[in-house]
C-alpha cells in the first residue's frame, strides 16, 4: 500500500507539474526526462506521455525525446497511428551508443526502426514495415535468436495483411450502441442462443464507483447484462448484481446456450482461474472455482494461467485456454468432457493443428457442435490475434481459417461469438466509431461458415400454475442415432433452449423426479434461426392438461422477443402418466 501511495502521489505531483509548466530551461528539462523515464519503467504509460509531449514542445528537435512519444503512442489503445511521426523524426538521428536515461543524448536508439516498422504494419503500409524490419535484422547479432523469430514473424503478418486486404469480405459491422458501449473499455461479449440477452465485461464504474481503481487509475472488471427488447434494440447494461460482481475483477468468458452457466474469469491474484455461475431463477449464483468439488478429477484449472473457457451447446464438452507445460506454444486450446457422474475429464490438448506455437485464445464452439472460434497470433494471422474457425471431423480438426478483413485487422482482434445460424457475429474491437477504448460490434456474416442448427424455444409451464421443480429436465432422443440430448428449463420461465441438426425426428419427453410426465414424437424444423427479427420455433407444454395449438400461437417471455411458432398443426397431448402435482 505504500508503494501504490507513493506511486500515485508521483503521478498526481507530475500532472500538476505538467498542467503548469515553468518556463523551459535545461534543469527543469532534465528533471521531467528522467520522471518520463521513471513512468515508462512503472508503465504509467498515459503520464509519461504528457510528460515527453511538453518536452517535445520545448525542444523539437530532440530525437530521443521523439522516439519516447513515439513508443509510448504505440502503447495506447486507441492512438497508435500518431507514433509514426514521431518515430520517423526518431529514425533520422540513430545512434548505437544510445545512453537511455540521460537527457542530453538526443539521438535515439536503433530499436527505434523495429518501432517504426510496427508502426508501420498497424497502420497498414505492410511493404514499408517489411522493407524495415528486413533493414533492423542486419543491425542485430545472429545471436538475437529470439528477436530475429519475432520480426520474421511480424513479416510473416504483414505478408498475410497483404492478401487478406486485397480480398476483403462484405461484413456489415454496426456498433451496438449506447445501451451496450460506454466511454469505457467494453469487451468479451456471450450471447444465448436465441440472442435475447448479452453478457459482457466493461471497465465502467462498477462495484465501489468512482474510488475503486486499480493502480493504473482504471476501474476493475465487472460484468455487465442488457436484454434485447421486442423492437429489436437492447436495454440500458446493468451490472449482473453482487453475487458475482466484487471490488476486484470478474470477466465474462463463456455463456451457455440456454443462458443458465455462465463461465468466469478470476485473477486470483495473478493465478488466472475460471469459475462458473449457475442461473437460480432470475439470478446468478455466486461463482465456483471449476474442479474444486469433492470427488473432482479435472484439472480444467493448475498453477498455470486459464483465461478464456466456453461449453459445447449440449453442456457435454467444455474448451479452455491454458499455458501449461507441454502445450505446443504460449497459450493453447484444450477440452474436457462430461464424464457419466456428471463431472468434467482430465484436460486433453486439441493438437497442432489447432494450436500454432504461438497464442491462442478466446474458444467458442458454435451450437452445430463442430466449428470452433477462436483467436491465434499464429495460423495465418495478419497483426496480433486474429479469428479463425476450424471444423471437427471423424479424422480430427481442420486446418483453421482465418476468418477474412476487414473482421480481422493488424491489431488484436478476440472475444467472438456467433449466432445459431452463423449469420451474426457479436466481437470486441477499436474502431473509429468507438464509444469508448473498446466497444462490442455485430457484424453481419455474408456466407456462414456454421452448419445450420434448428433453435427450438419450449416454454413447460404446470396446468395448476404451480413453479416448476427444480428436478425438470428434458430428454430429447434422436430417433435416427439414438443419442439422447438433456435440456433443463429455466425455473421461473419455464423457457428452454434447444439446438439441434435441422429435418430430425425425435422423441421428446419430460421427466420430474425421475418420473416420465410427458412424451410426443416430433421433427426439428428445417428452419434454421434467420433473423432475429422475425419468428420462430416456439412450443408451450402445459404439463397435467389437454391444450390445443392456437393458445400457444403467441408467447411473451419477460426477456425475448415475443415470438410466434411456425407449426399450427401440433398439438401437445396428455401423457397418461402425468401427475396434476410434481411433488
Amino acid at each position: 500500500m505504500k508503494l501504490r501511495s507513493l506511486l500515485i502521489l508521483l503521478v498526481f505531483s507530475f500532472t500538476v507539474s505538467l498542467a503548469q509548466p515553468p518556463s523551459f530551461d535545461k534543469k527543469e528539462f532534465r528533471y521531467l526526462f528522467e520522471q518520463g523515464n521513471l513512468m515508462i519503467l512503472e508503465q504509467f504509460y498515459d503520464t509519461a506521455l504528457k510528460t515527453f509531449l511538453k518536452l517535445h514542445q520545448w525542444d523539437t528537435a530532440h530525437a530521443n525525446v521523439a522516439y519516447k512519444i513515439g513508443f509510448l503512442y504505440l502503447q495506447s489503445a486507441t492512438n497508435k497511428a500518431k507514433s509514426i511521426p514521431y518515430l520517423e523524426q526518431a529514425n533520422r538521428h540513430l545512434t548505437k551508443k544510445y545512453v537511455e536515461f540521460e537527457a542530453s543524448e538526443r539521438n535515439a536508439p536503433e530499436i527505434a526502426m523495429y518501432y517504426l516498422a510496427v508502426a508501420y504494419h498497424l497502420d497498414y503500409k505492410f511493404d514499408e514495415a517489411i522493407a524495415l524490419f528486413e533493414k533492423y535484422k542486419t543491425r542485430i547479432s545472429a545471436k538475437n535468436t529470439d528477436v530475429i523469430a519475432d520480426i520474421n514473424h511480424r513479416i510473416e503478418w504483414c505478408k498475410n495483411g497483404k492478401v487478406l486486404t486485397n480480398a476483403p469480405i462484405n461484413f456489415i459491422i454496426t456498433n451496438m450502441g449506447d445501451s451496450v458501449n460506454s466511454p469505457y473499455p467494453d469487451y468479451s461479449p456471450v450471447i444465448t442462443a436465441d440472442e435475447s440477452m448479452i453478457l459482457f465485461t466493461s471497465r465502467r464504474p462498477g462495484v465501489g464507483g468512482m474510488d475503486n481503481r486499480t493502480i493504473d487509475d482504471q476501474f476493475y472488471e465487472d460484468i455487465w447484462v442488457c436484454y434485447r427488447k421486442p423492437d429489436g434494440t437492447w436495454t440500458e447494461a446493468q451490472s449482473i448484481g453482487p453475487t458475482i460482481n466484487t471490488f476486484d475483477h470478474e470477466a465474462t468468458i463463456g455463456l451457455s446456450a440456454d443462458g443458465q452457466q455462465l463461465f468466469i474469469y478470476k485473477d486470483d491474484k495473478g493465478d488466472g482461474n475460471i469459475y462458473v455461475s449457475e442461473l437460480n431463477g432470475n439470478v446468478f449464483s455466486v461463482p465456483e472455482k471449476l474442479g474444486t468439488e469433492p470427488g473432482d478429477i479435472t484439472d480444467v484449472n493448475t498453477i498455470a494461467w486459464e483465461p478464456s473457457a466456453c461449453v459445447s451447446a449440449d453442456g457435454s464438452t467444455l474448451y479452455f485456454v491454458s499455458d501449461r507445460k507441454g502445450g505446443f506454444g504460449g497459450r493453447d486450446l484444450y477440452k474436457c468432457v462430461k464424464l457419466p457422474n456428471g463431472r468434467w475429464s482430465k484436460a486433453l490438448n486439441l493438437g497442432p493443428s489447432v494450436n500454432s506455437p504461438y497464442d491462442e485464445d478466446a474458444p467458442f464452439i458454435h451450437p452445430d457442435g463442430k466449428t470452433l472460434f477462436f483467436s491465434s497470433k499464429g495460423h495465418k494471422s495478419m497483426g496480433g490475434f486474429d479469428i479463425f474457425f476450424s471444423t471437427k471431423t471423424d479424422s480430427g480438426w481442420t486446418v483453421p481459417e482465418n476468418m477474412g478483413y476487414p473482421m480481422n485487422t493488424t491489431d488484436d482482434d478476440i472475444f467472438y461469438v456467433m449466432s445459431t445460424d452463423g449469420r451474426r457475429a457479436y466481437f470486441a474491437s477499436y474502431r473509429e466509431d468507438g464509444k469508448g477504448e473498446k466497444d462490442i460490434y455485430m457484424a453481419t456474416i455474408p456466407i456462414p461458415v456454421s452448419e445450420p442448427v434448428a433453435l427450438m424455444l419450449f416454454y413447460v409451464k404446470n396446468g395448476n400454475g404451480d413453479p416448476l421443480d427444480p428436478s425438470t429436465v428434458m430428454h430429447l432422443i434422436s430417433l435416427e442415432t439414438g443419442e439422447t440430448k438433456d435440456f433443463r428449463p429455466v425455473i421461473g420461465t419455464g423457457k428452454t433452449t434447444v439446438t439441434l441438426p435441422p429435418g430430425k425426428p425425435y422423441t421428446l419427453t419430460i421427466e420430474v423426479n425421475g418420473n416420465n410426465v410427458y412424451s410426443e414424437d416430433l421433427k426439428t424444423p428445417y428452419d434454421d434461426f434467420t433473423d432475429i427479427q422475425k419468428e420462430t420455433y416456439v412450443r408451450t407444454i402445459v404439463l397435467g392438461e389437454l391444450i390445443a395449438s392456437d393458445t400457444t400461437k403467441t408467447v411473451q417471455p419477460v426477456d425475448s422477443v415475443p415470438l410466434v411458432k411456425k407449426d399450427p398443426d401440433v398439438i401437445v397431448k396428455k401423457d397418461p402418466d402425468v401427475k396434476k402435482d410434481p411433488d
